[in-house]
């Protein structure tokens, strides 16, 4: 039994061995020179910071049952790849971890992942799709940050913590935000995401002409109506802190 470093169809591993066979390994690195498909080793649990970083002439990465981890900007930079699968033995993937995938256009999520962190999928700019899993309950800073071409987006019935102020900044073709009717934290009116205990609205379809706003708002996220080139009317609601005398606001041609 022991440890050992080790080369592997192209990737470094690092390997946890028993009467020497390989039980368990951290892939650690692959050379950015490294083209087409690449087939992660099966016994592999975890990969490693950075592990596939710049590895920009990779189309695709074959991921095995029994992976569990995916560490910081692992894929970061993958800027040619279009597929890859993702196990449901994986629980953790960390931040930045498909930042500037600029080839995804669609991702399904594992069944067992519980958060979305920082800068997941920041600058996917062809990234149309992601299929949610119920399990997710929490969504941090900026995963969706500048997917210019995201389409749509569901909130699970889990989910009860949606953190910073900048959700879906730079999403310019969010048509469609939905939200499980099962969910008690968040909300969609009139095309609004709502938080429902912060009383803020967090953001608007970019294709909503007219939005009246929930009664009881107090708040306004930052970017939450940007890119609604298609707005012509916002009514504020009775409790907003600065209404004044006009409720409503209209553009003009």
């Amino acid at each position: 039994s022991g440890h050992l470093f080790e080369s592997k169809n192209g990737g470094v591993y690092y390997g946890s061995y028993y009467a020497d066979r390989l039980k368990e390994a951290r892939l650690l690195y692959v050379p950015p020179k490294t083209e087409g498909t690449f087939v992660v080793n099966e016994k592999t649990t975890t990969i490693a910071f950075g592990a596939m970083q710049n590895c920009i002439n990779v189309r695709e990465i074959v991921l095995p049952e029994g992976l569990t981890t995916i560490m910081d900007s692992a894929f970061t930079n993958c800027a040619a790849l279009s597929k890859i699968n993702l196990p449901n033995s994986i629980t953790d993937i960390a931040w930045k971890a498909f930042k500037r995938c600029q080839s995804l256009t669609r991702i399904t999520l594992p069944n067992q992942l519980t958060r979305l962190n920082n800068e997941l999928f920041a600058e996917c700019v062809n990234l149309q799709q992601i299929d949610m899993p119920e399990s997710i309950r929490q969504i941090r800073s900026q995963p969706f940050k500048h997917c210019s071409a995201l389409k749509s987006i569901y909130i699970p019935s889990l989910v009860e913590n949606i953190a910073g102020r900048d959700l879906f900044m730079g999403c310019y073709s969010l048509n469609d935000i939905k939200v499980s009717p099962n969910n008690l934290f968040f909300e969609v009116m009139d095309g609004a995401l709502y938080d429902i205990d912060a009383h803020a609205l967090l953001a608007c379809q970019r294709s909503q002409e007219v939005v009246k706003m929930k009664e009881g708002t107090t708040w306004v996220n930052s970017f939450a109506f940007q890119g609604c080139t298609r707005l012509r009317e916002l009514t504020l609601c009775e409790t907003w802190p600065m209404r004044g005398n006009n409720s409503t606001i209209k553009s003009y041609d």
